[in-house]
């Protein structure tokens, strides 16, 4: 889940180096008995009651739990310990897996991770060389939004949110990952760029994604923070056109708003939350067993309709639609891997790149800077 405020305070990145990165420690081999207790960072409502208390009663192992405003948070938490598990996003997982603030985990200890899609099952936000260091539960697409009857013709393309024509009516959010959306726009609209990863951005690249943000600037709004922001843009004419998620539209079209959602024809970035074994964890096999809980079927479908949020686990889907009529559609519960394939999922930007062995891509705290002189 974003956090209220979507401003990322990463330090300069680490590299990711080879397989092992993290705390050094192997992973569990097998699970012992439950140590009583499970200390978890998340994101608000990642152990909600509706979902957790069955789990407290099956296990023994009792929750306490701290919320995270931002990514920033958690970084800055995690370094300051110790907590067993951190829901961490894409954006700053890499971070937490370069300073050794994550360990390893042994996805074999989690039967639930093969029903995940296989998109999720071993992501580069999440995984470093074949090792794993945690285990995905959420994610959301960013997604066009447009008013239905003032964005005519019907936007099919990124480029709506670039357009004078809808100049002061623009609604995007308040993040430097903002700079990897207008990457991957520019990876179809300008191809003499050589766009091959928008996370991943040699300095030519990124000073061309960094001016399509400034000739924005004028056009938009508001940069929203919170959900409750965009939604109110669009109930009152505010905004016209777009990047927001699937709930903002879901909320906007059951208060008759005439709003349309869409992955646009370049494809679209995406965020995804994982639970990441702490390094210093000292309740591992409850940890172990949480992960098993959050990552079954029927647990993913309570928690997306809570959250609103789209589960890893497809095998959700025939829950969510026993709760909720056509949640499954709605929020992304079974999409087809022809979807997935067409969305960037956010990680951590990094120097050393991933492409012909590259040293000189332009790491997340030159993102910072450049994000907060644009939206300043």
């Amino acid at each position: 889940m974003r956090p209220v405020a979507l401003a990322l305070a990463v330090v300069s990145l680490c590299v990711l180096a080879a397989a092992g990165v993290g705390s050094g420690k192997p992973p569990l081999q097998k699970l012992g008995k439950p140590e009583g207790n499970l200390v978890l960072l998340q994101w608000p409502g990642y152990s909600h009651p509706s979902f957790a208390g069955d789990f407290e009663r099956q296990t023994g192992c009792k929750i306490t739990r701290r919320d995270a405003g931002s990514s920033a948070d958690m970084l800055n938490l995690m370094k300051r310990g110790p907590y067993d598990l951190v829901s961490a996003s894409g954006d700053v997982s890499g971070e937490l897996i370069a300073r050794r603030y994550v360990q390893p985990v042994n996805v074999a200890l989690v039967p639930e991770w093969r029903q995940l899609s296989a998109q999720f099952r071993s992501p580069p936000y999440n995984t470093v060389k074949g090792v794993h260091y945690g285990v995905t539960v959420m994610w959301t697409p960013n997604l066009l939004l447009y008013q239905t009857e003032q964005a005519r013709p019907a936007p099919v393309s990124w480029r709506a949110v670039y357009d004078d024509r809808f100049r002061g009516k623009v609604s995007v959010p308040d993040n430097p990952m903002q700079i990897a959306d207008a990457a991957l726009y520019l990876q179809t609209a300008r191809r003499d760029l050589g766009i091959r990863d928008p996370y991943e951005l040699t300095p030519p690249q990124f000073d061309a994604a960094v001016a399509l943000l400034r000739r924005q600037r004028p056009l938009v709004a508001r940069y929203w923070q919170y959900a409750s922001e965009q939604i109110q843009d669009f109930r009152t004419g505010e905004a016209v056109v777009g990047s927001g998620w699937p709930y903002q539209a879901q909320v906007l079209v059951a208060a008759d708003v005439s709003v349309t959602q869409r992955v646009p024809r370049e494809g679209a970035t995406a965020w995804a939350d994982s639970w990441l074994l702490g390094a210093r964890a000292a309740h591992p096999n409850c940890a172990y067993l949480w992960l098993r809980h959050v990552s079954s079927a029927r647990v993913q479908a309570e928690q997306a309709l809570t959250l609103r949020e789209s589960p890893a686990n497809p095998g959700a889907c025939r829950w969510m639609e026993q709760t909720e009529k056509d949640s499954c559609a709605k929020y992304f519960a079974a999409p087809a891997p022809m979807l997935l394939r067409r969305l960037e999922f956010w990680k951590t930007p990094v120097a050393r790149c991933g492409f012909g062995g590259r040293t000189n891509c332009v790491p997340y705290n030159a993102w910072q800077r450049a994000w907060a002189k644009i939206a300043s």
